[in-house]
């Protein structure tokens, strides 16, 4: 397994699509398909995982990539709240356009890296992230995308543990009942303290759903997306 990664500068900026590099992406695209053929002529079972990240995520045009290569995929910017194929989500509605067409280009070749985090935002909460995570991977798998990583580190279990536990849970089993994965998760983890915990949980859950569901809220969330 080899993975070849680039690495955007100044990673806490958020870059505009107005700023994505067409260049970098093609040069960056036809230095990969140059080493996997390289590498396919001497280790034709060896797959190439090249991560595309937030710069450079605009599929090239005009390659033709070589068979032994696994595109990943990162959709950096994603907005956690919408599904990504939400065409009224104009963020995700980019990411879903060009995730169609990395498939279209390398067919089952094609591995979401994902940020389910909400980017540091959402309260940290499962919810809405978990649902719509489900909902995602299910339309994901049925046009063909062949899996998903998630960016972490040690630390964030103590934030985003219940998430992190579903994005397994889920890769395990995509019909897995979401309504019933917070409740093992904190039984698992906190045993004769799950119950005060799971009460503490859903009642800043609940705490954001109401927010979502005032229409003051809701059209300031929209116009901050």
């Amino acid at each position: 397994y080899l993975n070849i990664d680039d690495n955007a500068p100044d990673a806490y900026r958020h870059i505009p699509r107005s700023y994505r590099q067409p260049d970098k992406t093609l040069r960056y695209a036809l230095f990969v398909n140059a080493v996997a053929k390289i590498v396919g002529k001497s280790y034709p079972d060896v797959i190439l995982s090249t991560l595309f990240y937030h710069d450079i995520d605009e599929p090239p045009d005009g390659i033709d990539f070589e068979p032994n290569i696994q595109i990943t995929l990162a959709h950096y910017w994603r907005c956690s709240r919408h599904q990504i194929y939400d065409s009224h989500c104009l963020e995700n509605a980019y990411y879903w356009r060009i995730t169609q067409k990395w498939q279209d280009l390398c067919p089952g070749q094609v591995v979401i890296y994902d940020y389910l985090m909400g980017m540091s935002s959402l309260l940290s909460m499962p919810w809405p992230i978990v649902p719509v995570m489900h909902r995602d991977w299910k339309e994901m798998k049925r046009v063909g995308i062949s899996g998903a990583t998630i960016q972490s580190q040690a630390s964030h279990f103590t934030v985003y543990g219940p998430t992190y536990a579903a994005f397994a849970q889920i890769a395990w089993d995509i019909n897995t009942d979401t309504e019933k994965l917070s409740e093992s998760y904190y039984a698992d983890m906190y045993e004769e303290a799950s119950g005060p915990l799971i009460k503490a949980s859903c009642l800043m859950e609940h705490a954001l759903m109401k927010k979502e569901s005032d229409s003051i809220d809701k059209k300031y969330i929209d116009e901050a997306i």
